[in-house]
């Protein structure tokens, strides 16, 4: 009857282990590979850096004392970059340039800026910051 026991003993040790060790080799792989889905839709090309020098443009324009005679440097003078936050899905643009406007006192001067666009898919575009640097 020992006999028995022992062998019942060491046949339940023995399946076990072989399951610890199983799951230990699942999980080192699925820790090594890849997520199986990767959200990559701030490279996508349907959000064109033109449409973000556009709505830039608009968001400068409402921040100026006299817009309607504002001079926009052109898309190729511009400096778009695309930009991705980890912190929070975000994914957009930031977009200086300069414009030639009108000051209080009548004198046209030389404006730079940067405006930060977020972009949310398709035709989804906000603005989150307009700034005028020094």
């Amino acid at each position: 009857m020992a006999i028995i026991l022992f062998i019942i003993g060491v046949i339940a040790i023995a399946a076990f282990k072989g399951c610890s060790s199983k799951e230990k080799v699942n999980q080192a792989d699925q820790q090594a590979s890849p997520p199986a889905v990767v959200n990559d839709y701030c490279d996508s090309s349907t959000s064109p850096p033109s449409k973000a020098f556009t709505l830039a443009k608009f968001a400068v324009k409402e921040n100026l004392k006299n817009p309607a005679d504002a001079e926009f440097a052109g898309i190729g003078d511009a400096n778009i970059v695309r930009h991705f936050d980890k912190r929070w899905p975000k994914c957009g643009f930031v977009v200086s340039s300069y414009v030639d406007a009108t000051n209080s006192f009548g004198a046209k001067i030389r404006n730079r800026w940067a405006v930060y666009i977020e972009w949310r898919g398709g035709d989804d575009y906000s603005v989150d910051k307009v700034k005028f640097l020094k």
